[in-house]
């Protein structure tokens, strides 16, 4: 296997922030390669669909993971939220029924699409009322998924 780099990396500033702003969820619809239309990693073009925005509490956070196993390389993509207030009348169980796709927007105003091709598993759904009057009493969401390529970004 021949490769050959063709450059190398310097330090960028430190203007970056770390850490997710918003959390979207939309389900997940088999769509040939052609209907996801990419300019290199950004997407460009995507069949209308209905997104919801979920107000997340806490710290989210996004991994993406590059690995190789015998099947190939691929990226594991991880997404890990928390909603507040368990609730008797909620709708959060049924995220375990069902594929997903995301888009987070991150600190830094970008936006990233989650599970593009083969959609995203509600691994872990985890509520807790907490000890005291102070500490987190909601769920605990962690969806993953894994595909062929890093997580694209979304041009606004």
């Amino acid at each position: 296997m021949s490769s050959s780099l063709t450059s190398g990396y310097t330090r960028k500033c430190k203007s970056g922030q770390g850490g997710l702003n918003k959390v979207y969820l939309f389900s997940y619809t088999k769509y040939s390669r052609s209907q996801i239309v990419l300019n290199q990693n950004i997407v460009t073009s995507f069949p209308e669909t209905i997104i919801y925005e979920f107000e997340t509490v806490g710290n989210a956070t996004f991994t993406n993971r590059g690995s190789e196993d015998d099947g190939g390389k691929y990226y594991n993509e991880e997404l890990s939220f928390q909603l507040a207030i368990v609730d008797v009348d909620n709708q959060i169980r049924k995220f375990l029924d069902k594929d997903l796709r995301a888009i987070v927007l991150d600190n830094n105003g970008k936006y990233r699409l989650l599970g593009a091709y083969n959609g995203l598993e509600c691994n872990s759904i985890k509520s807790s009322i907490g000890t005291s009057k102070n500490t987190f009493n909601g769920y605990t969401i962690t969806l993953e998924g894994k595909e062929l390529n890093q997580s694209f970004y979304i041009k606004k």
